[in-house]
Order: structure tokens, then C-alpha cells, then sequence
């Protein structure tokens, strides 16, 4: 099975994801890494977490039949439908491209890992309804979004789902402006 291939998004995730645990880590923690692919954001997590000598429950979830580092487990489901349970810490980098002309030429693979949809932010609008019942009380979200895929939108999904977010971490690239979401309950 071929796997999204880490790229700038991915470490940019990660990045924030160790921000965020530097802060908040603590001893049985839940963390969910959401459309995992490779598994480079998890497995991340997890040296992290061992390096700072704190357990964790780490799940990973895709789609696709993939692999993951030892010591976490998998499920295979489209979003959170075979997901239980709510979580500390919820990791997603989403398929966040829009539909376009030249997705003939991507292979079925290739077009899950990275159209979000018609306009790019359809999964992560469904992955944003869906958030709520699964974060823990004092739990986050860091959500990958996209200048390509109107994050402007994505935040109004935020506030439709009873959350509230902020800007995290924002990059500029030749493309595309790339930012780390961070989301919450709202207090």
C-alpha cells in the first residue's frame, strides 16, 4: 500500500504536536493521530513521549490498511466512524487539495491522501463535526490547514462545532501558506 510521503505539512505537524506536549504531556494520556499514512507524525510523538519518560495510549487511524511503529495501535476507519473513546490530543493532517482537472492522472491512493474534496476542505469539515464527541474535557486538536482549502471556512466549522481555535504555527510556501490550527473546547 503506497503511504503519503512525509513532507513540509507533516514536520510542521509534528513540530506543533511537541510544542503542545512539552506544555500539557502527562502520564496516561490519550492521543489519536488521525489519517496517520506513514506514521511520521506518530511515531514522532511517541520517541518524544519515551524521551521525556512519560506513558501514553498512542492510537493511530487511516482510512487504508497501513502500518505503524510498535507500541501503537491501529484502526482502519474513515474518520472517527470506528473510533471510541475521547482523547487528550487529537493530530490531523488532512487531504486538504481541491478537486481539479489533473486528479486523472493520481492514482485512487494518491487522490484519498490528498483531495479534501470539490473545494479542498469537505474531510475536514466532516473530521470537525465529528471532533467534539471524541476531545476530552481539557483535550486539543492540532488540525493541518491550507491556504488552498479557504481556512477561513475551516475556522467557521470550528465555532459551528462549539470549539474555538486559534493559529498555532503558519508557514509560507511557494504555493500555498500552510498553518497548525489549534483547537479547543470552548469555555
Amino acid at each position: 500500500m503506497e503511504t503519503y510521503e512525509p513532507a513540509e505539512d507533516s514536520r510542521m505537524l509534528l513540530e506543533a504536536a511537541i510544542d503542545w506536549l512539552e506544555k500539557n504531556a502527562k502520564h496516561n494520556m490519550h492521543i489519536l493521530d488521525m489519517g496517520t499514512g506513514s506514521g511520521f507524525v506518530i511515531n514522532g510523538v511517541k520517541e518524544f513521549l519515551y524521551r521525556q519518560h512519560i506513558d501514553a495510549h498512542l492510537l493511530a487511524a487511516d482510512i487504508d490498511e497501513v502500518d505503524v511503529p510498535n507500541g501503537v495501535e491501529f484502526v482502519q476507519s474513515d474518520l472517527f466512524d470506528k473510533i471510541k473513546g475521547r482523547f487528550d490530543l487529537v493530530l490531523f493532517n488532512p487531504p486538504y487539495l481541491p478537486a481539479g482537472e489533473d486528479d486523472r492522472y493520481l492514482t485512487e491512493t494518491e487522490r484519498k491522501q490528498l483531495i479534501g474534496g470539490q473545494k479542498g476542505n469537505e474531510v475536514t469539515l466532516r473530521f470537525i463535526e465529528q471532533l467534539p464527541e471524541h476531545l476530552s474535557e481539557n483535550g486539543a486538536c492540532l488540525l493541518l490547514v491550507s491556504s488552498k482549502s479557504k481556512p477561513g471556512i475551516t475556522g467557521n466549522g470550528v465555532k459551528k462545532a462549539n470549539l474555538r481555535w486559534k493559529t498555532m504555527k503558519s508557514e509560507s510556501f511557494t504555493f500555498e501558506e500552510l498553518s497548525v490550527f489549534l483547537i479547543t473546547r470552548s469555555k
